[in-house]
């Protein structure tokens, strides 16, 4: 299944976002925050009203944060990330689409909690 432009665009944001906390991975969490903060998709528009402030805080009290430690040039999907990104696949399989996008990755994270 390819992946759209879009979506490679929030992989990104979701890996800027690691590095900012000095984590050499990709959560849930980073996904949110990727997705609250990537401005042209569909998912962001939905997380319109949330606080992306508050998210980061409650990031930072539950993972840590070290931003002098990033070593990591790539970001690997913790176990549970990677079921929602997995899950994104089938959200867009199911709607008969042959991409993900960010909307899909946001059911796929609704669905997951």
């Amino acid at each position: 299944m390819s992946q759209n432009q879009v979506f490679q665009q929030f992989l990104t944001l979701a890996e800027t976002k690691a590095a900012k906390l000095g984590h050499e991975y990709v959560s849930t969490g980073q996904i949110l925050l990727g997705l609250a903060r990537e401005s042209s998709s569909v998912a962001s528009k939905v997380l319109k009203g949330i606080d992306i402030s508050k998210i980061w805080t409650e990031l930072v009290k539950l993972t840590g944060s070290n931003p002098d430690q990033i070593q990591a040039s790539d970001f690997p999907l913790t176990p549970r990330a990677k079921q929602v990104v997995d899950r994104a696949g089938d959200e867009a399989k199911v709607r008969n689409q042959n991409y993900v996008s960010t909307e899909h990755l946001l059911l796929s994270s609704y669905e997951r909690s």
